[in-house]
């Protein structure tokens, strides 16, 4: 049996990539509760409403207002994000200290045609793995204090592990701050933050470094499949 909300689900998140929108037929009478219920689930409930806004689907008022309300929550924690990334990337520099953004919004400004509206919850910083102090000291002096590992050891978590988790003290916001890019540190060894690199604009004059084209490519392979996308 079709699926009709998931499939309509699934045509909005298409269109978040195709230039020309949203072009799904939608002759199937649709369950409009249990469509926001998915779109909540899978948290894309910013592409649901970019898409019916551009079809010609009578949803519900209510329907529409909850997906324009968190569409418009999602768009603000990415702008907030974007001047958070900015400030961060200006006290890294300013010690000399490499810094490149990987995935959030970097990824999106490459993949999506509106993607302040795709859906974030932390922002993942990779560093060398030797500077993984000096960036300790950074992140403190912005006011984020460490929350995984709960002992503070930086280096000897980092040995271990590819990233560790800070929060910043008044706003929340999650830093993902990682040495490498897998947790297998025989995985993608050779991508790091002098790979070859590019400069994505995410917001009028924010601009942040990440992994050239063919790099990402790589490491979103091995991102995906160790989190069973």
């Amino acid at each position: 049996m079709p699926d009709t909300e998931f499939e309509l689900l699934v045509a909005c998140c298409r269109a978040a990539f195709a230039q020309d929108g949203f072009n799904q037929n939608q002759a199937m009478p649709v369950n409009w509760d249990r469509f926001l219920r998915l779109a909540r689930r899978h948290r894309v409930e910013g592409f649901a409403w970019q898409a019916l806004g551009e079809a010609d689907l009578q949803a519900p008022p209510q329907v529409v207002h909850a997906l324009a309300e968190q569409a418009s929550r999602i768009a603000r924690q990415n702008l907030t994000a974007a001047v958070e990334c900015r400030r961060l990337l200006d006290a890294f520099e300013q010690w000399g200290t490499p810094l490149l953004f990987v995935k959030g919004l970097t990824l999106g400004a490459l993949a999506y045609r509106q993607p302040f509206l795709k859906m974030s919850c932390d922002i993942d910083g990779l560093v060398p793995p030797e500077a993984i102090e000096a960036a300790g000291k950074l992140l403190r002096g912005a006011g984020y204090r460490v929350h995984l590992p709960a002992s503070g050891d930086l280096e000897t978590w980092h040995r271990r592990h590819k990233e560790s988790v800070w929060l910043h003290e008044t706003s929340g916001q999650q830093i993902d701050l990682h040495t490498r890019l897998s947790d297998n540190p025989r995985l993608i060894s050779e991508l790091g933050v002098h790979s070859p690199q590019q400069v994505v604009q995410v917001a009028e004059g924010i601009r942040l470094p990440t992994l050239g084209i063919e790099e990402l490519f790589a490491y979103l392979c091995v991102h995906g499949a160790s989190s069973a996308w």
